[in-house]
């Protein structure tokens, strides 16, 4: 199956192999393989992609199927971008899975940091206000509003009457 890519760096073929085996340690699960390939006029080709899925695939659906494992892979990829680049969180695209997926809750655990940070961004005052006045302090604090409210008023704990 052929189809012409509109910003023409070649023609994209398409290939679909129904029931192929996950890897080599689970002989059980099966799915189907698409793979998109990119021939360009000069003759040469380049393979731009490889998908396994567990989805009933008709050869009339392949070329839709690669345009939105394409798009995913985008948008992944920019969702990945931004947290590497946001606030030096250091999020890698991959971090690999490590033993008993310590790497996997890691990830989770700073994808989880990083959503906090977007809710008090959002939400908290005081969050709002720490974000403005950036600074550090010995200061010990009972609970994290306690943390933001020093914070956003000074390194000084406000003066009682």
């Amino acid at each position: 199956m052929a189809e012409r890519n509109p910003r023409d760096r070649g023609t994209l073929r398409y290939r679909l192999l129904p029931r192929q085996r996950l890897n080599g340690r689970h002989d059980d699960l099966y799915g189907t393989v698409l793979q998109c390939e990119r021939r360009a006029k000069t003759g040469g080709s380049k393979l731009l992609g490889e998908w396994f899925t567990n989805l009933e695939v008709q050869p009339s659906q392949v070329a839709k199927f690669v345009r939105y494992a394409r798009r995913r892979w985008l948008i992944e990829n920019c969702i990945f971008k931004t947290l590497k680049a946001f606030n030096g969180m250091n999020l890698e695209h991959n971090f690999g899975h490590g033993q008993h997926n310590l790497c996997n809750n890691l990830t989770v655990f700073m994808l989880t940091a990083a959503l906090m940070d977007q809710i008090g961004l959002i939400w908290c005052d005081d969050f709002q206000a720490v974000r403005q006045r950036i600074h550090f302090s010995d200061r010990l604090v009972a609970d994290w509003i306690d943390f933001y409210r020093g914070m956003s008023h000074g390194l000084d704990p406000p003066a009682t009457a």
